[in-house]
């Protein structure tokens, strides 16, 4: 059976992988098959919206409700208090330090990596 993570575990599996690479020799020719079916493959799809995007509005959105028409901020306000009470364990775990430091990371690495795989060029990652 395979190993989970597809990598060679036995040292029989490693000198047949390296017998294999030291006769590979050349790729076959297809003349020009495979470049003409990557050249006719359809480009990846522009997302609407990133991560940045998402979230500015997110904040926007909150913004607007809080300091928005006061029907509408004294609505979202009366709705922030029955929400406060229902969220107060949440809000009384994210004043551990350890926990908004693993949760900064966690976001800042999501951001990172999401604009890598928009920028990288042939990405081929779902939107």
């Amino acid at each position: 059976m395979e190993p989970i993570d597809l990598n060679p575990s036995d040292s029989a599996d490693r000198s047949l992988e390296a017998m294999l690479r030291a006769n590979a020799g050349e790729p076959l020719p297809d003349a020009g098959f495979s470049a003409r079916v990557v050249a006719e493959l359809p480009p990846k799809p522009e997302r609407f919206f990133g991560a940045r995007e998402w979230l500015g509005t997110g904040v926007l959105a909150a913004l607007a409700l809080i300091f928005g028409p006061g029907d509408l901020g004294e609505t979202a306000r009366a709705e922030t208090v029955s929400l406060g009470s229902a969220f107060a364990p949440l809000f009384t775990a994210l004043t551990n330090p350890t926990l908004m430091l693993v949760l900064a990371i966690t976001a800042g690495t999501w951001l990172l990596v999401s604009d890598e795989e928009e920028a990288a060029p042939g990405s081929t990652s779902a939107p």
